[in-house]
Order: structure tokens, then sequence, then C-alpha cells
């Protein structure tokens, strides 16, 4: 009797021909394919790939240009607010938006792209091809350089302050 069943149970199941099936949307294709970002630390400087520095700027180009984009974004109107401008970054963000403010001119005239380009690039929105992977290298180093002279600029400018008040003191 088990037998019994167990054959009418798969004489009424649907066979599904595969090749029939509907096709992944674009969406779910994009989170099948691996981060073009961690494919690129996988391989390394030495075969054309990133090192972990350049992958970190990566993630703070993105964090920055998220910073800033927050604060420009669309919100509904809220009435009790109007008037009353409140800058909600964190010393983080605010760091990596002065970071990001110094490094998207000077990339733009160095490589003659739009950084918004590398923000595409890293978040996988914009597709890279092997001829752009050392725009994008060239301009994780340019924002490591930058990164360090403004983090430089900022501490040399507390010491100072630190020195002023301790002559006020005096």
């Amino acid at each position: 009797m088990a037998k019994n069943r167990a054959k009418r149970r798969a004489e009424r199941r649907i066979r599904v021909n595969r090749a029939e099936r509907v096709k992944p949307t674009p969406e779910t294709l994009a989170k099948l394919r691996p981060w073009t970002m961690a494919e690129l630390l996988r391989l390394g400087p030495e075969a054309g790939g990133i090192d972990p520095n350049q992958h970190e700027a990566g993630v703070e180009i993105v964090d920055a240009f998220k910073a800033l984009t927050k604060e420009l974004g669309f919100r509904p109107l809220d009435l009790e607010r109007v008037g009353r401008g409140t800058l909600e970054m964190g010393l983080r963000e605010l760091r990596l938006a002065t970071i990001y403010l110094a490094w998207a001119p000077a990339y733009q005239r160095r490589f003659m792209v739009r950084p918004h380009v590398v923000v595409e690039w890293i978040e996988d929105e914009r597709r890279i091809d092997v001829g752009a992977v050392p725009l994008l290298r060239s301009g994780l180093n340019l924002w490591g350089s930058i990164r360090a002279d403004v983090d430089r600029a900022q501490s040399a400018q507390r010491q100072r302050h630190t020195i002023m008040d301790a002559n006020v003191a005096n």
C-alpha cells in the first residue's frame, strides 16, 4: 500500500521542464556574482589586483560618498524642522567627507574620470573592464595619499591648539 501511494504521488507531481523556467532577474544575477573588490583583493597586486590598503580606501570612498549624499538626499517635508538645519554627521563621516572633497577634484583632474564612477565600480553598479582597473587602483592610491595629508594637517592643527592652550595657561 505504501508503494502504491508513493507511486501515485510521483505521478501527480508536476514535471518541470528546466528549459522553460523563467530566467533570473539582473538583480539576482548580480547577487550571484562575487564582489569585484573582493576578487581584486584575492588576486593581489602581483596579479593585477589590489592590496588591503587599497581595499580599505575603496570602502572609505563609498562611505564618504554615502555620508555626503545622505545629507543631500530627499526627505519628506517636516514642518517642525524647517529652518533648523542639523548636520547629522559623526566624526568619522565628517573626516571621510573632508577627504572625499579633497580627493574628488584631484582624481577628476588627473584621470579625466568623474569620481562617482569610482564609487559605482566599487559598489558593482558599473561594470569595470580590464582597462579601467589601473584607473581604480590609481584612485585608491590617490585616496591613501590625500587621507594621509588630511590626517597630518588635522594632527598638526590639534598640536598647535594644545601648544596655544599650554601657553595661555602659563
